[in-house]
């Protein structure tokens, strides 16, 4: 009888075991699936960021001159919506030109000028093509008016 009792007691200790590492395991996946998200999540917060600062230089170095900054990126706009110039991004952060297939795209880039009391305002908005959610946004305003423009 005693014999028995020690091998029952061993596969209770067993089973108890297994159940500790598989719960432990399930808690290792779950952070592991999260922090995978989040890395994902920062890399496309970080390559809109970038990207958005990128065409803010860009605009401030013409000035304002929404004709200049358009023509520079020509190559660049694949499309204007109701909202103003769209640029497709791959997932990598490379521009997709609109001779290529930018229904793969992964990002837009939308750029939409305002002008008003001689100030030019771009406003540039990174939105993930998915589900069009906003990542990153940015405004630019520049003085475009008046004689004494440096």
């Amino acid at each position: 009888m005693k014999r028995r009792s020690k091998s029952s007691l061993f596969l209770i200790e067993f089973i108890i075991v297994i159940l500790f590492f598989s719960l432990a395991s399930t808690v290792c996946v779950q952070l592991f699936v999260k922090s995978h998200l989040l890395d994902r999540k920062t890399k496309s917060m970080n390559l809109g960021i970038r990207i958005c600062q990128n065409y803010s230089e860009i605009f401030s170095g013409f000035d304002g001159d929404r004709e200049a900054f358009l023509n520079f990126l020509k190559d660049e706009i694949s499309d204007r919506d109701g909202s103003g110039y769209v640029i497709p991004y791959s997932e990598n952060g490379t521009v997709l030109h609109p001779d290529d297939d930018t229904s793969t795209a992964s990002y837009y880039c939308t750029l939409a000028f305002r002008t008003e009391d001689r100030m030019t305002t771009l406003d540039i908005r990174f939105q993930d093509a998915s589900d069009t959610s906003e990542i990153y946004s940015l405004q630019v305003r520049k003085y475009t008016g008046g004689a004494d423009h440096e």
